[in-house]
């Protein structure tokens, strides 16, 4: 790409981004987003914490930021800017197989993100683009990876060796990226007709990389078993898929977008007398394969039983969104071919206007973000160590590190940071013979069993019920 198309590129992936965080995460961040900063500031492992499947690759990246504000919204615009830039992989990769010009691909790229930010609900792009960056970043890295191999034209090791770097950090970061490569390198065959090497080389490193990631989880303890696949469970989960699919669209945007594409294709088989070009057929087969894609994933994990335990939520189908966006780019490349430089520019500037308008809201500070407003109507003052409702828990300990106290956690996945918090309770042991803890949302006996879960065989010395849904227990290690 020329350079002005690059500024173009790089500075609507900052600002939409930016502007993503601002306008989504006050009300969508929640205990799972907030756990990378939590590992991120207090203890730094492979994996995430209570897991050995999803590499910490997110808390790392921002880990030398210590404040504990500015790494979570660090943590927030790094997730934002890995999806967007996993959309300009989409979009790069179409401009570059069919040919397309430098500025076809920057202005293929803020089209689509902004289609993206106009046509999914609120809920539904938040998870997306801050809640699930081992979908996008995974993603990310296998589109970087595939494009490097096929399309790079640079020094043997860049192009051999950096794709096998890619696919085995993307494959720790995201197991699931096993059957995203299959799939992927299947389409590619049907449509050469033949074996390619390099697909033959990629498929093996996907195999290798797979393995070797459950050899390593394997020294973290018992690897559960995720690719249990039940096919008497499909009518049952794509139902409920497609259901939810069509419950995180704006249907609306859909249809006037749909009027006013074919309204444009009648304008142009009127004004061209055909519709036909060179490259149309490689077009169609991209359609197809997306679309095929779309529904092999969708049959595929609604029969997993891991899906099914979390009542098929749409972040195991972020792959098939990125299908569908693909069918999306190809429609939009056909109108770049054929328009102006100004009905182009044009379009382009009201679709960024829109997608603007549609995600901004004006800047609150972290503390009125909705997930730690909620801690008020608990009203929990400072107590060092939390436990209980995970949801809630781990809001109340990250409010209490950026006010600068000390504060774990004790709740699920606490187990993470054994070593740091058994260190606070024998501190707390030696200067008072007990240890209190904040129990909150839950049941006595459930956040009894987080404490021993995490510290070992503990004692209840008393109980003191501060208001509703918050208990203060005294523990005594036994």
């Amino acid at each position: 790409m020329d350079r002005n198309h690059q500024i173009l590129s790089v500075l609507w992936i900052i600002s939409i981004s930016f502007i993503t965080v601002l306008g989504y995460a006050p009300e969508h961040l929640n205990a799972d987003i907030l756990m990378n900063s939590v590992m991120s500031v207090q203890h730094l492992t492979l994996f995430y914490w209570g897991q050995n499947r999803l590499l910490n690759v997110l808390p790392f990246l921002v880990s030398f930021i210590s404040d504990p504000a500015a790494n979570l919204y660090s943590v927030l615009i790094v997730s934002s800017i890995v999806y967007n830039a996993s959309i300009f992989a989409v979009s790069k990769s179409i401009v570059r197989v069919l040919g397309g010009s430098a500025s076809d691909a920057a202005l293929h790229f803020v089209l689509l993100s902004s289609f993206s930010v106009i046509v999914f609900k609120r809920n539904f792009l938040a998870e997306m683009a801050i809640g699930h960056i081992e979908y996008s970043l995974a993603f990310l890295l296998v589109a970087g990876a595939i494009y490097c191999e096929w399309f790079c034209n640079k020094d043997l090791w860049i192009k051999r060796g950096l794709p096998l770097i890619l696919i085995f950090i993307a494959m720790g970061v995201n197991p699931s990226v096993l059957a995203l490569n299959l799939i992927v390198l299947v389409l590619i065959f049907l449509y050469n007709r033949k074996v390619d090497s390099h697909a033959i080389a990629v498929i093996a490193f996907t195999i290798f990389s797979f393995v070797a990631w459950i050899l390593i989880s394997k020294s973290f303890g018992p690897v559960e078993d995720y690719s249990k696949f039940n096919p008497v469970m499909i009518s049952e989960g794509v139902g409920k898929v497609i259901g939810k699919f069509i419950g995180v669209i704006r249907w609306e945007i859909v249809f006037a977008s749909l009027c006013l594409w074919f309204v444009w294709r009648f304008r142009i088989l009127i004004s061209e007398g055909s519709l036909e070009r060179r490259s149309f057929r490689l077009e169609e087969f991209i359609v197809f394969g997306a679309l095929l894609f779309f529904l092999i994933w969708l049959l595929l994990f609604s029969a997993n039983k891991w899906v099914r335990i979390n009542q098929f939520s749409l972040r195991y189908f972020i792959f098939a969104v990125y299908a569908s966006l693909v069918v999306v780019g190809i429609g939009i490349m056909g109108f770049l071919r054929r328009e102006s430089v100004l009905i182009r520019y044009t379009v382009v500037c009201l679709f960024a206007i829109s997608a603007v308008v549609v995600a901004y809201r004006k800047p609150v500070g972290l503390l009125e973000y909705g997930m730690f407003k909620n801690l008020k109507r608990f009203g929990v003052e400072s107590k060092g160590l939390y436990a209980g409702d995970y949801w809630v828990a781990w809001p109340a300990v990250y409010k209490e590190l950026m006010m600068g106290k000390v504060a774990y956690g004790l709740a699920y996945r606490g187990e993470g940071n054994r070593n740091r918090v058994n260190e606070y309770v024998q501190n707390e042991v030696s200067r008072t013979g007990s240890f209190r803890v904040c129990c909150i949302n839950d049941t006595q006996e459930a956040c009894a069993w987080q404490v021993s879960n995490t510290i070992g065989p503990v004692s209840i010395k008393s109980v003191e019920y501060k208001q509703d849904g918050v208990t203060e227990i005294v523990f005594i290690k036994k």
